[in-house]
């Protein structure tokens, strides 16, 4: 992922799970955090994978029932946004310039609600401020064998759960599986440094495509189609 953050030529970046289902008028909404507050350098939307105030545990009978129910959030909170300590859903809206500081994700840590977490508590480092977007609710599909994925996964969370820990100076029992937690206070923390984001320097390979067909077409005719 970080090699692909790193080709980035726009002004956001947004990082959006092949399970998550969106609807009109999402990505828009979710720019007026920065708009109103520059400082905000990443936002998240409502669902069910959002942490504290941004879950959102719905069920819909379709995506027409969904995207009913997205366009009346939208206008029942138009312009509304919080600010969030710390954000860990599935899809994220992070401004290329804090990206480029902050660098990228700590794949060392494993599990992903660690990673984004632990990139959120290093872009705050930077001075960045985080945010929760109100109107905005993507809805996020369940695994198909989501039960059989978390408890196959839970022995190999375990190093990430430590490492992530070690890394924040955290205290006491190791968190939950629904549970994250964060240090009180990031200035006691010592300076987190920017993982590079490289480009792969390989020559990007030619390839010639020769696309046969059976039919007898004069040169003229293969041109024109």
């Amino acid at each position: 992922m970080n090699e692909a953050l790193a080709y980035a030529e726009t002004s956001f970046v947004v990082l959006l799970e092949d399970r998550v289902m969106v609807s009109p008028g999402w990505l828009g909404n979710l720019l007026w955090p920065p708009i109103d507050d520059p400082a905000v350098g990443v936002v998240a939307p409502r669902s069910s994978s959002e942490r504290g105030e941004g879950q959102e545990q719905l069920h819909f009978a379709g995506y027409s029932e969904l995207s009913a129910y997205a366009a009346h959030i939208l206008d029942k909170r138009q312009g509304e946004w919080r600010y969030a300590e710390v954000l860990g859903g599935s899809c994220l809206l992070i401004a290329r310039e804090l990206l480029l500081r902050v660098g990228g994700f700590d794949s060392s840590l494993v599990e992903r609600r660690l990673i984004i977490a632990d990139w959120c508590l290093r872009a705050r480092m930077q001075g960045a401020s985080l945010a929760l977007s109100d109107p905005v609710y993507v809805h996020v599909l369940h695994p198909l064998e989501e039960g059989t994925v978390i408890n196959a996964g839970n022995a190999s969370f375990a190093p990430g759960e430590r490492a992530y820990r070690r890394k924040w100076n955290l205290q006491g029992n190791p968190a939950d599986a629904d549970l994250l937690q964060i240090p009180g206070d990031l200035s006691a923390c010592l300076p987190e440094p920017a993982i590079p984001l490289a480009r792969h320097t390989a020559e990007t390979p030619l390839v010639t495509t020769v696309v046969f067909f059976e039919e007898n077409w004069t040169a003229a005719d293969s041109r024109e189609r």
